[in-house]
């Protein structure tokens, strides 16, 4: 078996080096419009949960079966209660269980938190895998060189 000679030749480095910092930033802008989609949904979604529950904080405390923060008789029999209560998250509360819902959807079905910081999380791997190479990359993907660190010599 023949040992491959590595290409010394440093314009050919440069080239690669180059082809890589415009892939890196090809990907990182790629994923851009995406984040702002899910920025827009996620502060709409929180604007309405925002005005829902100001509408409930704001209105006057009432139990389940209209009296007023009288919790004794709610107890007093379950079938009554269990009822009271899907009564009172479907027909009283619906605009708050459907929030709910949809913010389960939004943050544990589609993962949400995630894909608005995908490009954040891209650079910093980026930067962890180039960081032995003494090489970084900004937010947006640009490489920069920083200097080489040398081990004093005894």
């Amino acid at each position: 078996m023949a040992a491959r000679k590595l290409n010394e030749d440093p314009s050919a480095a440069c080239e690669d080096l180059r082809f890589f910092e415009r892939r890196l930033t090809e990907v990182i802008t790629y994923m851009g419009p995406s984040c702002t989609r899910w920025r827009i949904t996620i502060v709409v979604f929180a604007v309405i949960i925002g005005v829902i529950g100001s509408k409930y904080v704001t209105r006057e405390v009432v139990g389940f079966f209209g009296y007023l923060a009288d919790f004794t008789f709610v107890f007093q029999n379950i079938e009554q209660f269990e009822t009271s209560i899907s009564h009172f998250l479907f027909t009283t509360h619906l605009d708050f269980t459907i929030c709910v819902c949809v913010g389960f959807l939004l943050f544990g079905l589609l993962g949400v938190h995630r894909r608005i910081v995908a490009p954040t999380i891209v650079a910093r791997r980026c930067r962890d895998a180039l960081a032995p190479f003494s090489l970084s990359c900004d937010h947006n993907g640009k490489l920069i060189v920083k200097p080489a660190v040398r081990s004093p010599t005894l």
